[in-house]
């Protein structure tokens, strides 16, 4: 219940405010999200908007995620690069990596190749979780890379990151 997992490492390393857009593929760790109040669930209409109020969250001192789909994070390179970026903001982009082998949608595939490149472009350091990753390392470790660098660090997620048990 990979789900459960994630939501449990944001609980477990003090996330405050995790700003989503949704995402079929997020479903599951957004309805997690709402049923806890320890970490405060922020809807944004754009992804550019949940980066914002993670920033913000951030000035503040307090840790934050913003949870979107790539076909988002291709359009907020700009907030990424100067809200983020350039105010030194620790940031962590939990992505829906849509697009790669894993996900044969063809509509997917250039969002896909373009997500890598575009975050090495902005300099955006970046993950992609182990097959049987411990998701309360994964999430510390990026959490902790994030405020060493001081901005903002991607880890990107397949459809088998974000499975629920629905049984």
């Amino acid at each position: 219940m990979s789900a459960t997992a994630i939501v449990d490492a944001l609980e477990s390393h003090n996330v405050g405010v995790a700003s989503h857009v949704p995402d079929s593929w997020l479903a599951g760790v957004l309805r997690e999200l709402a049923q806890r109040s320890a970490i405060k669930a922020v809807p944004a209409a754009r992804e550019e908007e949940s980066i914002a109020i993670c920033c913000g969250a951030a000035l503040a001192g307090v840790r934050s995620v913003a949870l979107m789909q790539n076909a988002g994070l291709l359009s907020a390179g700009n907030v990424i690069a100067t809200v983020a970026g350039n105010y030194a903001l620790p940031v962590v982009l939990l992505v829906v990596h849509r697009g790669n082998p894993e996900d044969p949608s063809h509509y997917q595939v250039r969002k896909g190749q373009a997500t890598q490149p575009m975050l090495d472009a902005l300099g955006v350091p970046y993950a992609m979780p182990e097959v049987d990753c411990v998701w309360d390392r994964t999430i510390g470790d990026a959490l902790a890379y994030a405020e060493a660098w001081g901005g903002p660090f991607a880890l990107l997620l397949r459809r088998r990151d974000l499975e629920v048990d629905d049984g």
